[in-house]
């Protein structure tokens, strides 16, 4: 194809840096920290789209003996015989609590992702404006992620029972070790794809299809539309992406661990204690919110102008693309 993009996961790097020192650092505005540091707070409310990715625990202590454990079982069983009157409610009550705080932080989540966006593309600091101006396309975002939670949780559910199953049956010796263990592969490798599947739309979603629907205000299932025949046309800069931003997180991790050691050295744990409240922990590590932002919109830029958050004052046609 001729005039073909450029298209490098080195290259917004650069740019990127560049962006949080223009929005952080030139001039230091506590005012301007505090207020993209909310918008990034609101963003990173739910910091993963897919429960697969927090369903398959192991544990790998030490395992309780077979009496031991039968006899654990019955006392809890004796237990909630015996107080099912107020456990029930209880528990239901707790579930709905629990079910609609997520939601509620969801919908704040797919609020806040464009309010950062706007906040990186717009080099500014607001929070009424993006709040009121991406409304449609942040309820569409929280839509479809919800939709997506809920497919998630049924092939979560969907997987996990046979390995459950198979687990309580070898526990019971009601099968044979070599089945059992047939088994528990065979779903855990079902398991490792399912999780990478799912991980891989959440993160096209969260990087391109939010600037999508930022720049052409529509909404998350068009937004995927038009981001597809980009996709399919460049699918191995997508993979190099994906797998060099493998590479982005661990720096970022390592840094993080780094700046944590040295500040508890220094403020003798109290900075710990500080960098536990959710608000200023994310203010006092804008820098790195600001950059996993810009990095992706720099790297979407390269496609052309069509895709490029930082160039387009207004939205573009679906005709342009």
């Amino acid at each position: 194809m001729e005039n073909e993009p450029h298209i490098s996961v080195i290259d917004p790097i650069n740019p990127a840096i560049d962006r949080v020192k223009d929005l952080l650092f030139y001039p230091i505005d506590l005012r301007r920290w505090f207020i993209i540091g909310f918008c990034a707070f609101l963003a990173n409310l739910i910091k993963f789209d897919s429960p697969l990715l927090r369903s398959f625990g192991w544990n790998i202590g030490p395992s309780p003996r077979r009496a031991e454990a039968s006899e654990i079982i019955t006392e809890a069983q004796r237990y909630i015989n015996s107080n099912l009157y107020w456990l029930l409610p209880a528990f239901i009550i707790a579930v709905v609590f629990a079910i609609v705080l997520f939601i509620l932080l969801l919908w704040l989540s797919s609020r806040g992702k464009f309010m950062l966006l706007y906040c990186v593309a717009e080099n500014t600091a607001e929070v009424k404006v993006p709040w009121h101006k991406y409304k449609k396309q942040g309820n569409s975002l929280f839509r479809f992620r919800l939709v997506f939670l809920l497919i998630t949780g049924v092939c979560s559910f969907v997987l996990a029972l046979p390995i459950f199953l198979a687990s309580i049956a070898l526990w019971q010796e009601n099968i044979s070790a070599a089945a059992g263990a047939m088994a528990i592969v065979f779903f855990g490798l079902l398991i490792i794809a399912a999780i990478i599947v799912f991980a891989v739309i959440a993160k096209l979603t969260k990087d391109f299809v939010v600037p999508v629907m930022y720049l052409r205000g529509c909404g998350a299932v068009e937004g995927w539309r038009i981001f597809m025949p980009l996709l399919k046309a460049n699918a191995g800069s997508f993979a190099c992406y994906l797998l060099f931003y493998i590479l982005i997180l661990f720096a970022i991790f390592m840094a993080k661990g780094g700046l944590l050691f040295v500040a508890c050295i220094l403020t003798f744990c109290i900075s710990n204690c500080i960098l536990a409240i959710p608000y200023i922990g994310t203010v006092l590590l804008l820098p790195i919110p600001i950059f996993t932002c810009a990095y992706p919109l720099y790297f979407l830029s390269q496609f052309g102008p069509n895709w490029d958050v930082f160039n387009v004052p207004t939205v573009v046609p679906l005709s342009a693309i």
